[in-house]
């Protein structure tokens, strides 16, 4: 008897940040610096998903992108430090 195989998946948005980058690595106090993320959509369905930016694990920024399956994007923020030191600035998809 002939049979086939069928596959049956959830359409599913999975909207990733694949890159960030900082315009540059050292700057002086009250200088800003630019972040660019990268993000991709890497599911099979259009969708919106919400960017948070953090410093040192506290929110700064948020951004809402809407991608298509497998489109990628590039979103911005401008930081200014008003202290020295060194900090950690995440992207992150809510």
């Amino acid at each position: 008897m002939p049979c086939v195989y069928i596959s049956v998946v959830r359409k599913e948005v999975k909207i990733e940040v694949v890159d960030i980058k900082p315009s540059k690595d050292t700057a002086n106090v009250g200088e800003y610096i630019t972040i660019t993320a990268t993000v991709r959509n890497t599911g099979n369905a259009k969708g919106t998903k919400n960017l948070k930016l953090t410093v040192n694990g506290a929110w700064k920024a948020g951004e809402t992108v809407t991608l298509s399956p497998g489109e990628t994007k590039t979103v911005s923020w401008n930081l200014k430090f008003d202290e020295p030191g060194t900090y950690k600035v995440c992207v992150e998809v809510l």
